[in-house]
């Protein structure tokens, strides 16, 4: 593709052949053969075709299942605002590129539509509803829920009431 960078390119090309695997587990293992993550353990499940352009910022441990819809934020864009600001810095005109990694734990869950993001680390055992805003880090253990995130639960109560009867 004339004028896209060697990386955009392939960053291009990736999404595509994840929008055309239509199993989550294909697409983890996909996105592990090409370390396309800076890591990615074992039986995970992405759902999602998209992913970060800093995606060698995002590392999840094993049994990790991201729902459809997640989006795994690794910068932020204020300083395309700040840059136009004259009121700012006495006419600097030059704010850095913001990214911060993301992390994810063993045994966690995040549900459809959430949003992570930069710099959050997720623990082990975690459940995120669907929706959820993850905007600081979540301990090991927990459900959490809500905009932002917040701790409504605890993984072993959600796995015991979910597993009951099984």
């Amino acid at each position: 593709m004339p004028g896209m960078c060697h990386s955009a390119y392939h960053r291009v090309y990736h999404i595509i052949r994840l929008f055309f695997m239509r199993n989550g587990f294909q697409r983890a293992e996909y996105i592990k053969k090409h370390k396309i993550f800076k890591s990615m353990g074992e039986n995970c499940y992405y759902h999602p075709y998209k992913y970060t352009p800093e995606a060698a910022l995002v590392s999840m441990g094993n049994n990790v299942v991201i729902a459809s819809g997640v989006e795994l934020i690794t910068h932020d864009m204020s300083y395309t605002l700040l840059k136009n600001d004259e009121n700012l810095g006495g006419g600097v005109k030059t704010y850095p590129y913001y990214t911060r990694g993301i992390s994810i734990g063993n045994h966690v869950m995040i549900g459809a539509n959430v949003i992570v993001l930069p710099g959050t680390t997720i623990g082990n055992r975690v459940i995120i509803g669907a929706g959820a805003v993850v905007a600081s880090d979540i301990p090991d253990g927990v459900v959490a829920a809500g905009n932002p995130a917040k701790v409504i639960g605890d993984y072993w109560s959600y796995a015991k009431k979910r597993t009951a009867g099984c």
